[in-house]
């Protein structure tokens, strides 16, 4: 067998690499063979090819170089065999059955994914768990099998790149190019924990899947030696059925085992990694469903049955019947609460695929890709595997990479919708539970894939066609070819309704998955494996990528957002938060502002229709410490200097002082034609090599935004006119991508502004494309451009937010003075739990503004979700958003504006006041959030800020600037101390171990309150009533 193989080999290089990469050996004996041995008589095989007549070596020559090459592809196999399982991640794929199911049910998936990820992958090494009864046998020969393969890929390229300069060069370049290429090691796993137990409830059956799941990974890490080392896991999921929630509530419950990382300790910046026995570092990767009740059966059924029946076959099903026909809140908690979302959205991608057109007797698609008839969530279509309509050129595309997708080469897949990631925010109101729970579960960004398995199930017919060419037309696709995206209750009517002249039994639902028990239904269900075929390639495909994007960029973030970072030279300072308080009114735009971003100060030059171009200046921030008393100050003082110390700088100066410079320009290039280009301009006298080429990319982003405001502004005064067919403006944008990727170009639509600056993001990072958009601001709160949300917090960009004190009644009296007697004050304490400032005190609702969004629309979703009063956004709501409709509106209008600047944090601060109706209103907070809660006296809160400054300011960590000042906090020493007596004769705070005085208040917080008095006492109070 070894001659035969060596034979097809030599063939195989003179047609090219891809009929040897693809060679399969099936004799058992063949794969017994020693890998040193064939590798070396592998290389033995390999002549020089003759060039010209009488170029031919002596044999001696060749002999002695195929004898070097064989010693050293034998090196080059030990070396490689033994780093290439330790080095690079780890990647889980756990396989999870459905209701009654077993392992071995889902068998053919398992080893279609052990196939491509062979073929596709490009791991190192793809196997099955040492404890998966799947596969578990012929494990071995699989990876011997890859191993085998990847050793006849470097035979050929080392053919292939064989010169005169000798051919040990040579190998040694293939070695590195191999080892370069490793993707790390891929174990699949099916699920075994819930083999017969599956009646007990989802969460039982989740929490054996949590456990189960840590199990193998232990077990497998310390097989290859490596548990005791740094090193990443990913962890990917593949439910079926039942299987999607189990793999939901397991990683909610892993979310609570595993530790969370020190490093993610910005609750703003999503969580990147667990730690596990305190070495390895876990990561989501990608959950796929496969029709999955994800809704749950509840009004959900093949058939419409009254609820009496659903509560009868609940019972018969035992607790998981319960569960799925939400006799209890299980599916509705887990759809909603952010202990369940919130991990489900660290996952890299969600993929929801569903049985389309009545063909799934047991779970119905709009269970399975969770579409209610009433949301009206969007699904943007993506016809990237459509069978019908995809053009010639993205065919050819996916055939040239060997990426064909079975299951549209069939026909199977009608079409592929994603939906937008959103904002994770509190349950969208609603008043039908199933809408709720659509709706939240759409928010966080998923894949759906609709199968049409029919002509695939066995117990078919076609029917003659009819002559309405309507009823024979796809309603999917019709829908698709109307319109770029539809609202879930449009696609849940699509895939309900019939179609077509083929009919079939509702046995899809065992189909689709392939299900494999016994010959009868391996047979029968056969015809569902192109779509897992496909499933297996789309998932290897999300997985190998991990390694050159997510942990890239996952190191990155790690080194640039760690809190407390220095910005004077070098040196790390002590972390030097400051406040600058403003006056309510604020000066118009000039043509000079500035704004702030990670070590730059960043003197912003607006533009007006007559010159189409704008340029950034950064001037570091340690130029503004220069001739200054730093003692007892920061790196905020210094921040806070510099934004409005920057644009008062001379001309000439600033030329000098400038570091890095960003322009974008923009001209007319047709009708409705504009061309955009933004790119970092080259200053020879100063040197700009340390400039973070991300934020130069992130920030040319924002400056093409601008150039669309004003490509905006002066179409609408175009004095030409503009018909009606023709008012959309086309962009042609070229933008920075990160060192050493050149530009990007990017066409763009102006018809949707969230849309434009998703898409300008989604070559940087896809997944932060998604995310929340906010918006990056001047000095003055004027708005420059929007980003997503974690750009604002790795580079400690200036953008918008908002403060509250909550009180029990009217926290001023007509003369705009603190009521007397004085008002009580919500105040809370954060959970031991919490990574940033666990334990700690804070007087203040706070939040971020998201991209758009008005202040007082903030102040009003902020409060409804952390302490669930709701009367202040009903009431906006209602009102369409303005704020002064009503006078029972308890949220006062913004009372003052300031701006805060940390080392981790730089905002302009909107301030408002709520009025609790304590009689008609109820606080509610999340336990996980919140430690304790309680209103407390407006005088008792006074001194409780007054001594927790004085304690970091004798700490010498005060973030404020100045040791020894006092004034700003709006009561003296002597005043405290009495006061302290007196009010612990007037007041005991129920609930509380700690007494008040002794109270530590986050940093941030107890910045804005000194603000806040402050305003009070200049008396501006009186100005708003």
């Amino acid at each position: 067998m070894a001659p035969l193989r060596l034979a097809f080999l030599t063939a195989s290089m003179m047609v090219g690499p891809q009929c040897a990469v693809e060679t399969r050996t099936s004799s058992v004996s063949d794969e017994n063979d020693n890998n040193m041995m064939s590798a070396a008589a592998a290389a033995a095989a390999v002549k020089p090819m003759k060039r010209n007549k009488g170029d031919d070596e002596p044999m001696n020559s060749s002999s002695s170089t195929a004898a070097s090459l064989s010693t050293s592809v034998h090196n080059t196999a030990l070396k490689i065999n033994e780093e290439e399982e330790r080095s690079g991640p780890v990647h889980f794929c756990f396989i999870v059955h459905g209701h009654q199911g077993k392992p071995t049910d889902l068998s053919y998936l398992h080893h279609t994914i052990k196939d491509k990820a062979n073929q596709y992958g490009g791991f190192a090494t793809t196997k099955s768990s040492e404890s998966c009864s799947v596969g578990s046998n012929n494990g071995s020969q699989n990876d011997v099998t890859a191993r085998r393969e990847k050793r006849d890929r470097w035979l050929i390229l080392l053919n292939r790149r064989r010169s005169d300069e000798g051919e040990i060069n040579q190998t040694r370049s293939v070695e590195n190019c191999i080892i370069g290429e490793s993707k790390g090691t891929l174990i699949v796993h099916n699920a075994a924990c819930n083999e017969g137990t599956t009646h007990d409830g989802v969460e039982k059956g989740g929490e054996r899947l949590a456990n189960e799941m840590l199990e193998v990974i232990r077990s497998e890490l310390d097989k290859q030696r490596i548990h005791k080392s740094k090193h990443d896991v990913t962890i990917s999921i593949v439910g079926n059925s039942l299987g999607g929630l189990y793999g939901r509530y397991a990683i909610a419950k892993l979310d609570q085992l595993l530790q969370i990382s020190e490093e993610d300790d910005n609750k703003d910046v999503p969580r990147q990694h667990y730690i596990l026995d305190n070495n390895i570092r876990i990561h989501f990767n990608v959950f796929c469903s496969t029709a999955s009740p994800h809704l749950g059966c509840a009004d959900r059924t093949y058939f419409p049955i009254p609820r009496f029946a659903e509560i009868g076959i609940a019972k018969g099903l035992g607790e998981t019947g319960r569960d799925l026909f939400r006799m209890n809140g299980l599916m509705r908690t887990m759809a909603t609460s952010p202990k369940f979302t919130r991990p489900l959205a660290l996952f890299r991608k969600r993929i929801a695929y569903a049985n389309a057109y009545g063909t799934d007797f047991v779970v119905p698609g709009s269970t399975a890709a969770f579409l209610d008839g009433n949301s009206d969530s969007l699904h943007y279509f993506d016809t990237h595997y459509e069978s019908e309509g995809r053009d010639e050129e993205k065919r050819s595309k996916l055939q040239s990479a060997g990426r064909v997708c079975p299951a549209s080469e069939k026909g199977l897949f009608v079409a592929t919708c994603y939906t937008p990631r959103l904002p994770v925010s509190s349950p969208p109101e609603a008043e039908n539970e199933l809408e709720v729970m659509s709706k939240s579960l759409d928010s966080l960004g998923w894949t759906k894939v609709f199968v049409d398995i029919r002509r695939e199930i066995p117990i078919s017919a076609t029917l003659p066609r009819m002559s309405n060419s309507s009823r024979n037309e796809c309603p999917i696709r019709r829908l698709s070819s109307n319109c770029k995206a539809v609202s879930s209750k449009d696609l849940c009517n699509a895939i309900s309704s019939a179609h077509g002249n083929h009919i079939s039994l509702p046995f899809g639902h065992n189909a689709i998955c392939a299900f494999e028990r016994g010959s009868f239904s391996t047979t029968f269900n056969k015809g569902g494996r192109p779509v897992m075929d496909s499933l297996a390639i789309n998932l290897v495909e999300d997985i190998s990528t991990w390694t050159t994007n997510s942990h890239n960029r996952h190191q990155q973030l790690s080194l640039s957002s760690v809190p407390g970072r220095g910005i004077v030279g070098n040196r790390r300072t002590i972390d030097g938060t400051v406040m600058k308080y403003l006056s309510s009114s604020t000066l118009p735009l000039s043509s000079l502002s500035s704004s702030l971003a990670d070590e730059y100060a960043i003197c912003t030059q607006s533009s007006d229709n007559s010159n189409k171009q704008i340029r950034w200046d950064f001037i570091p921030i340690n130029h503004f410490a220069e001739n200054q008393n730093t003692a007892n100050e920061g790196v905020g003082t210094l921040a806070l200097r510099a934004l409005d110390s920057c644009v008062r700088v001379d001309k000439l100066e600033r030329d000098t002082i400038i570091a890095h410079s960003i322009q974008c320009e923009w001209i007319k290039s047709g009708t409705n034609v504009w061309s955009v280009h933004a790119h970092r301009i080259t200053k020879a006298k100063n040197n700009d090599d340390d400039f973070p080429h991300e934020l130069d990319c992130v920030l040319s982003r924002i400056m093409v935004q601008i150039a669309m405001s004003d490509i905006t502004a002066a179409n609408s005064d175009n004095e030409e006119g503009v018909e009606d067919g023709d008012s959309e403006i086309l962009l042609h944008v070229t933008v920075p991508l990160p060192e050493g990727q050149g530009c990007q170009q990017i066409s763009l639509s102006h018809d949707n502004c969230n849309d434009c600056v998703r898409h300008l993001f989604t070559p940087l990072n896809s997944v932060y494309a998604q995310m929340e958009l906010v918006d990056m601001v001047n000095n003055n709160g004027d708005v420059l451009g929007s980003l997503p949300r974690p750009y604002v917090h790795t580079y400690n960009i200036l953008h918008r937010g908002i403060g509250m004190i909550v009180t029990n009644k009217s926290i001023f009296d007509i003369d705009g003075v603190i009521s007397s007697p004085p008002p009580a004050v919500y105040v809370h304490q954060r959970t031991s739990t919490k990574r940033v400032f666990p334990s700690l005190y804070d007087m203040f609702v706070g939040g971020v503004s998201s991209r758009g969004e008005d202040a007082t629309w903030t102040a009003a979703r902020e409060v409804s979700e952390e302490l669930g009063l709701k009367r202040a956004l009903t009431i906006l709501e209602q009102q369409g958003g303005d704020e002064n409709a009503s006078l029972d509106n308890p949220l006062s209008e913004k009372l003052f504006q300031c701006t805060i600047c940390t080392s981790y944090n730089r905002c302009v601060v909107s301030m408002f006041a709520y009025t609790c109706d304590t009689s008609n209103e109820t606080i509610e907070w999340q336990e996980e959030e919140v430690a304790w809660g309680g209103w407390v006296s407006y005088d008792v809160v006074k001194v409780a800020g007054k001594l927790s400054i004085d304690r970091l300011k004798t700490k010498g960590v005060w973030p404020g600037t100045g040791a020894d000042n006092n004034e700003d906090e709006g009561i003296t020493n002597h005043e405290c101390d009495a006061k302290i007596k007196e009010l612990k004769s007037n007041y005991n705070i129920d609930e509380q171990e700690q007494p008040w005085e002794s109270w530590d208040f986050v940093p941030d917080g107890l910045l804005v309150w000194v603000s806040w008095l402050k305003w009070v006492e200049e008396g501006n109070a009186d100005k708003i009533l």
